[in-house]
């Protein structure tokens, strides 16, 4: 016998029935029950690829940008750096950009350079990347002042002689403890040796700001290329974004001064763009005019299929979590709705006897557990978008590598609403069907 229209009608009518009789109690607490599915469907594979997602979001905004520009692979530095920077000026897409020149550096604190009296006593030092910036377009393309844990960002009249340290190099942030300074904070003073390691024996040189490697001789000697230079640290910075956490940050003249490159090329350049969705056309833009030169890439090719593989494995987990509480609320429906329909086995057969047909009291019993689908949703919907994901970005899981935010699409929403209803469904129908089949008389009967 094939559904009629009246069906639909004649179910809708009993639903209300159903409804309206139901225990409030009982009511509220299938409808709590279908909230937590919807938010254990939704919140937990969110947050476990919101890990992987607020990684990568740090890693573009707080260090290579939109589009990123490095040396090619053999080469020390970008070519034609000069031509690349006035090409991006002219780049109505691009909002701002950032060169950068990088080195090699020693590191040594003020009281090892001083404590050490025996010229063949081995000093602690730690070896860096030395990253010299423009401070301003650095803050334009990065926010790099939003990173900062302690201190303060470099000023327009401040000394040059200043530096940010990354969190990973010092020991009270460092995840590694090994390889890191102990005992610097901001207004402190480290000596900086550009360039790479020298020797372990310093004497003083005619500038206090400075110490050459003559110490043997006894005298004053001229400054040599492994002298130790003084800077005062201005402040500790914390990207979460790689390498660039294990590196010293200072102004881009410092480096260059101490390690000039050819053609003052930059050794990188962070690009930020109006619209990121346009890093691909942009990207291959300057790859046409200077991918001779340089290696030019979007965040997603600089970042490679690793972040890529971890967030595939925790979508995978989130489903995996979801699919059991899934499971959980169906079994629950499933009982709700074989009880309900089992008391009311009477009314059932009388409503069969009095021409109420098999299909409109199946659709009834589908509908009231949709019902609860229904409500569920909605109000796990309300709960997700108005408070649990402004509440994850503004307060962040502060991870050792990354922020986690609760990262939630609305096709995946609709993908989790749509297999509750499916699961739903199915719950409703099956005890619904099995009720009904009982003949009219018996099921009057009891």
């Amino acid at each position: 016998m094939a559904i009629q229209r009246n069906d639909f009608s004649v179910g809708s009518f009993l639903t209300l029935r159903y409804i309206r009789g139901a225990n409030r109690w009982t009511t509220a607490l299938i409808v709590f029950v279908m909230v937590l599915t919807f938010l254990n469907l939704t919140v937990i594979g969110g947050l476990l690829e919101g890990i992987v997602v607020g990684s990568f979001v740090g890693l573009r905004d707080r260090a290579i940008g939109d589009v990123f520009i490095s040396a090619k692979e053999g080469e020390s530095s970008v070519g034609r750096t000069q031509y690349i920077l006035r090409d991006l000026r002219g780049d109505a897409r691009i909002v701002s950009f950032s060169p950068r020149y990088s080195t090699r550096v020693e590191v040594i604190t003020e009281d090892d350079v001083y404590m050490v009296t025996n010229a063949n006593e081995q000093r602690k030092s730690v070896t860096a990347t030395a990253l010299g910036i423009d401070p301003e377009a650095e803050q334009r393309t990065t926010n790099l002042p939003a990173s900062l844990l302690e201190g303060s960002y470099f000023s327009p009249s401040g000394s040059r002689r200043e530096i940010l340290i990354g969190s990973a190099l010092l020991e009270r942030y460092s995840p590694f403890g090994a390889d890191v300074l102990s005992g610097v904070h901001p207004g402190d003073f480290v000596f900086l040796r550009m360039g790479g390691v020298g020797g372990s024996g310093f004497g003083y040189d005619t500038d206090d700001d400075r110490l050459s490697n003559n110490a043997l001789s006894g005298g004053r000697s001229a400054v040599s290329e492994t002298t130790l230079q003084k800077y005062r640290v201005r402040g500790v910075y914390r990207t979460k974004a790689g390498e660039l956490d294990l590196a010293i940050i200072m102004h881009d003249d410092e480096v260059r001064a101490n390690n000039p490159i050819p053609g003052n090329n930059a050794n990188s350049i962070a690009i930020r763009l109006s619209d990121p969705d346009s890093a691909v056309l942009v990207r291959d833009d300057l790859l046409s005019s200077f991918g001779r030169y340089a290696k030019i890439e979007t965040v997603d090719d600089a970042i490679g299929p690793f972040l890529g593989d971890i967030r595939t494995v925790f979508k995978m987990l989130g489903s995996v979590v979801g699919a059991i509480g899934l499971a959980v609320a169906s079994v629950t429906i499933f009982i709700i709705i074989f009880v309900t329909a089992v008391s009311r086995s009477r009314f059932i057969g009388i409503l069969k006897a009095i021409g109420i047909t098999p299909h409109a009291i199946r659709i009834s019993y589908v509908l009231y557990a949709l019902s609860f689908a229904v409500v569920g949703s909605l109000v796990g919907a309300s709960i997700l978008y108005f408070v649990l994901v402004p509440f994850f970005a503004a307060n962040p899981i502060p991870f050792p590598f990354s922020d986690g935010i609760l990262y939630i699409t609305p096709t995946g929403v609709a993908l989790q609403i749509a297999l509750l209803f499916v699961a739903t469904f199915v719950a409703g129908l099956i005890p619904a069907h099995r009720v009904v089949r009982r003949p009219a008389i018996e099921a009057i009967r009891g």
